[in-house]
């Protein structure tokens, strides 16, 4: 039982760590990640299924933990993931459908955050980082920026 707790609450650390890895949940205070993390939800794919596709209704966010994955924009841009970076940001963004195609080139273990955990949870993201988050997305669409977690504003996630 207290490996059970203990391999929780190492988990939890490991997600809190992954979200304040990304610019646009950093400045919320610990217990908005507490709950963030806690609500994340484990999705695996694998190699060729498609994730998320442009045209389908924006409502998760993704953030890989394992493996890797092809993201192709809509001007046929496409960009490598792996772990720690993230895609579907038009769901945070309050975006009707994504605009880009996202499939796994590996087996890819992602943490997924529903847009409706947000106002579930009452956590207000930071108008702020919501700015840079969209500016960061269409730079990365439009192939401007090439590397993920540069123009998402992420830090080195330390293990």
């Amino acid at each position: 039982m207290v490996l059970g707790s203990l391999k929780e609450l190492l988990e939890n650390n490991l997600r809190m760590t992954l979200l304040k890895s990304l610019d646009v949940f950093a400045d919320l205070n610990q217990g908005q990640l507490d709950s963030l993390a806690r609500a994340l939800v484990p999705m695996e794919f694998e190699e060729d299924d498609e994730v998320i596709c442009s045209g389908y209704k924006a409502d998760h966010f993704f953030v890989i933990r394992s493996g890797n994955a092809t993201l192709l924009g809509a001007d046929g841009t496409e960009i490598t993931l792996g772990p720690g970076e993230c895609f579907g940001e038009e769901s945070l963004l309050n975006k009707e459908s994504y605009s880009m195609t996202v499939s796994a080139v590996d087996d890819l273990e992602c943490l997924v955050l529903l847009s409706t955990t947000l106002v579930d949870l009452d956590v207000e993201l930071p108008s702020g980082g919501l700015a840079r988050l969209g500016i960061a997305s269409e730079n990365r669409l439009q192939g401007t920026s090439r590397d993920s977690r540069k123009s998402f504003g992420a830090k080195e996630v330390s293990e």
